[in-house]
């Protein structure tokens, strides 16, 4: 029986005569108050080239990856030396008819270890998912331009990705994706407001193929790193009217089932409610600032109370461009809180929401047991260095970006499998982090680019952990898009 990829390979094939071609890219980072590794993650967003004749887009990319790490300081094998390759590859096609669009995407991503204890649970060749599958409705009926889209999607463009931008953590960085619906009202120039809803089953009901044998339980991949459903809603309000003052404002309600096998793996379940704000000042043409706060209440299913609380505050400040590189600096500093000890009566611990991506680099979110990136229980100040150029499609951007400084945990706690040994101790340890991108190929008949990444990740480890060794994280990677 032929591979699925290869029989979507040959459906789009079929539609070659009536379309034209598109490429898709990482998606740029925004340049107020800072430089956000997260956004380095991102999945591509599509760059079309346009053809009015056609109501078919399409295109692909395919990325290959070389990774290693060693001494991440959590239980487990996790902690061993690991070396391995990731092969992605995604087909994708858009059905243009004016104010209806529908986008789909197929993905297909394998690895291949040198080093690691247990099985490869992403084998040759795997099993081919839709990450995308969507509907977009454009209109401007309520007197007001406004935009529903429905399906399987991505949430990349709202906020700082601290909240929200990541629906399948438990997936690495194969799909980011949604089950939601997203209504986008403008009712004003430059302001936008979001109202969402959201639902993600623990896995993927519409996976093509899979894993053979037991390696997942049931054959079936854990999207979310805790086998348990998440669904919820929110409101995100996005105003940039005042060139001097960006102004961002959220409400997002989280709901988390206990783990699918009946184990409490990420804690019971539980209801989050989230309110935050993020600003956005100019201070001067060269100075720009960022302040995000968000505050949280709720309930876990075994009446324990939750409130904890994030705080990200920094500037970035930037030089004259030479030879179309922009230089800058960043300071900035990152709290998100922690539990003293979970079996109390209330939780103080952060939850990330839907924001589980590497912030500040993969690294800073690997020290959480099962590297989950659940970013809590740390305070990060940090600075950073680097330059980019201002292209705004992804593909031709060259950039640099070094970042260091200490970890700390926001207090002891007594359950964190990673402060076994600590005592008193909250120094996690000093951070660094680099990355660099560069576009080797701009163009080049049916290859629209080709971009190489290297990232290079330390810790020296504090007290705070069991761990005496450094530990490091190594990523090098060639993506093609055509």
């Amino acid at each position: 029986m032929k591979k699925p990829h290869i029989l979507a390979a040959g459906a789009l094939a079929f539609l070659l005569p009536h379309a034209t071609f598109a490429q898709e890219a990482v998606a740029a980072p925004a340049p107020e108050g800072g430089v956000n590794p997260a956004q380095e993650a991102l999945p591509p967003a599509a760059v079309e080239t346009k053809n009015k004749d056609s109501w078919l887009s399409y295109g692909g990319d395919f990325r290959a990856r070389y990774e290693s790490f060693d001494h991440v300081p959590v239980t487990g094998p996790i902690s061993d030396y690991w070396s391995f390759f990731r092969f992605r590859s995604r087909l994708f096609a858009k059905i243009d008819l004016g104010d209806f669009t529908f986008h789909t995407r197929a993905v297909n991503e394998w690895r291949k270890f040198h080093n690691r204890h247990g099985r490869n649970s992403y084998p040759f060749s795997d099993e081919l998912v839709f990450d995308l599958l969507y509907a977009e409705f454009r209109n401007d009926c309520l007197g007001f331009p406004m935009r529903l889209r429905v399906g399987r999607q991505e949430i990349m463009d709202l906020g700082s990705l601290r909240v929200l931008g990541e629906g399948t953590a438990g997936d690495g960085s194969r799909t980011f994706t949604f089950n939601a619906a997203r209504l986008t009202l403008t009712p004003v120039e430059k302001v936008d407001i979001d109202f969402l809803g959201i639902y993600n089953r623990w896995y993927d009901a519409l996976a093509i193929g899979g894993l053979d044998g037991d390696i997942v339980r049931d054959r079936k991949r854990d999207l979310n790193g805790n086998r348990s459903d998440e669904g919820g809603a929110g409101v995100y309000l996005t105003d940039k009217r005042d060139a001097d003052l960006n102004y961002e404002a959220y409400y997002l309600w989280k709901h988390e089932t206990k783990d699918a096998r009946g184990r409490v793996a990420g804690g019971d379940g539980r209801d989050t409610h989230t309110l935050g704000t993020r600003l956005l000042p100019k201070l001067t043409d060269s100075l720009s600032g960022e302040l995000e706060v968000a505050g949280q209440l709720g309930r876990t299913e075994d009446h324990r109370a939750i409130h904890a609380y994030m705080l990200h505050a920094g500037l970035t400040q930037t030089f004259d461009p030479f030879n179309k590189l922009t230089p800058y600096v960043s300071a900035a500093a990152a709290v998100f809180s922690g539990d003293k000890d979970e079996s109390t009566g209330h939780i103080s611990g952060w939850n990330p929401m839907w924001g589980r991506l590497p912030q500040y680099g993969d690294l800073s979110g690997m020290q959480y047991p099962g590297m989950s990136f659940w970013y809590q229980n740390l305070v990060y100040p940090h600075l950073e260095l680097g330059f980019k150029n201002d292209e705004r499609n992804p593909n031709l951007r060259h950039y640099l970006r070094f970042q260091t400084g200490p970890m700390f945990a926001q207090r002891v706690n007594g359950s964190d499998v990673s402060a076994a040994a600590a005592g008193d101790s909250r120094y996690r340890g000093w951070h660094f982090f680099s990355q660099y991108g560069v576009p080797l190929v701009k163009e080049a008949g049916p290859l629209k680019a080709l971009t190489a990444m290297v990232e290079a990740d330390c810790i020296l480890p504090g007290n705070y952990f069991d761990q005496a060794s450094p530990v490091y994280f190594l990523r090098f990677q060639l993506q093609a898009a055509f």
